[in-house]
């Protein structure tokens, strides 16, 4: 099965205190895990307002998330929502 996640799973792994629930879900299911140009380009926008070393660390782990789902195509078996 694969999973088009929204933001806020994507950015679980950048808080403080990330839920380690979801930290499992994505570390198990990390192979059928996608998301869409919309979030990617909400994140960055948020990060784009941040300043300083939380700002440098969030763009460097947002182009390793881009770098991991680049080439990721989904088995969408003929059905697209």
């Amino acid at each position: 099965m694969s999973w088009l996640v929204d933001t806020d799973v994507l950015s679980e792994r950048t808080k403080a205190m990330p839920n380690p629930k979801v930290l499992d879900w994505m570390r198990d299911n990390s192979a059928n895990i996608y998301t869409s140009s919309h979030v990617i380009a909400e994140i960055a926008a948020g990060i784009e307002r941040l300043d300083g070393q939380r700002k440098t660390t969030l763009q460097e782990w947002l182009q390793r998330l881009v770098k991991s789902l680049v080439n990721k195509k989904p088995n969408t078996r003929g059905l697209v929502a």
